[in-house]
């Protein structure tokens, strides 16, 4: 009698449990290592912008490129959308990715990097997913020469912000941000970030009209913008002195944030130690 070489019933739920185990091992492993290929890509492109900052500063006596394409920020590092003749682009839903470009090559980074690529992180789908989603997927930090500051005229900035809670000892203290212009007014410089990931599309700024700024209301514990969610609760940040590092979000609220966005009680996380390495790194002249 011949034997039939057929799967039963029970032996095919069993290999097919199988591979659903097997699924649910392998698919987080794909995207873990997704992510860090990801992160690796930022780790250079970042690594490449402070590169240009820093040789922008070199060929300009010191003065470093505006980190912010607001109105008042003189010698942007990038502008806002163009059309082809170098007008301004007036509203979202004329721009394209073509005239955003155009902005990014008008800025004075451009020449020394040469390429759009390094202003774009990989994980950063929304040029796609947008009808004018942003292609620069990475903040200067507001005190660099960029927005955080109350007066100014050209490249000569007089009024600062006075940040309270900040901790002191036992107890805590108001201190001032001072917006550096110059490079030679920072303080530590590999401790003190120049760009970081943000996602410009929570914060409605398909203009890429503003720098990273932390310490909302001026409260020491409340962020005001906040890092991009692109891997996975880790960010890319460069520094001062050139190098760039990665960086785990540690704190819940922080990855909460940066998952939804939300602007609830200016996002104040009192006893956030996230807050406590942006804030360290965004004073480059020091407290």
């Amino acid at each position: 009698m011949r034997m039939s070489k057929a799967f039963t019933l029970i032996e095919l739920l069993v290999v097919i449990a199988i591979v659903a185990i097997l699924l649910s091992v392998l698919i987080p492993a794909l995207n873990v290592a997704k992510a860090v290929a990801s992160g690796a890509v930022c780790m250079s492109n970042l690594s490449a912008l402070n590169k240009t900052w820093y040789l922008y500063q070199e060929d300009n006596d010191t003065w470093l490129v505006g980190l912010s394409n607001y109105t008042g920020t003189p010698y942007r590092w990038v502008e806002y959308p163009l059309y082809r003749d170098g007008t301004v682009v007036p509203d979202a839903a004329s721009c394209t990715l073509e005239y955003q470009l155009n902005g990014l090559r008008a800025g004075k980074l451009y020449p020394y990097t040469g390429s759009e690529k390094i202003y774009h992180c990989v994980n950063d789908k929304y040029w796609k997913t947008k009808p004018y989603g942003p292609w620069i997927s990475y903040a200067g930090s507001g005190c660099m020469n960029s927005e955080d500051y109350t007066s100014r005229s050209g490249m000569n900035i007089t009024g600062f912000r006075t940040v309270g809670n900040v901790p002191s000892g036992s107890g805590t203290v108001a201190r001032q941000l001072v917006c550096v212009n110059k490079f030679n007014q920072i303080k530590s410089p590999a401790n003190r970030f120049t760009f970081v990931e943000e996602d410009y599309v929570i914060h409605n700024q398909w203009r890429y009209a503003g720098g990273f700024v932390t310490m909302n209301s001026s409260d020491y514990w409340s962020w005001w913008d906040w890092p991009a969610w692109y891997h996975n609760g880790r960010s890319t940040l460069g520094f001062a002195d050139g190098h760039a590092e990665k960086h785990d979000w540690r704190d819940k609220r922080t990855q909460e944030l940066m998952r939804k966005g939300s602007s609830t009680d200016h996002n104040v996380q009192q006893d956030n130690e996230d807050l406590v390495y942006v804030n360290n790194g965004y004073v480059p002249a020091g407290w």
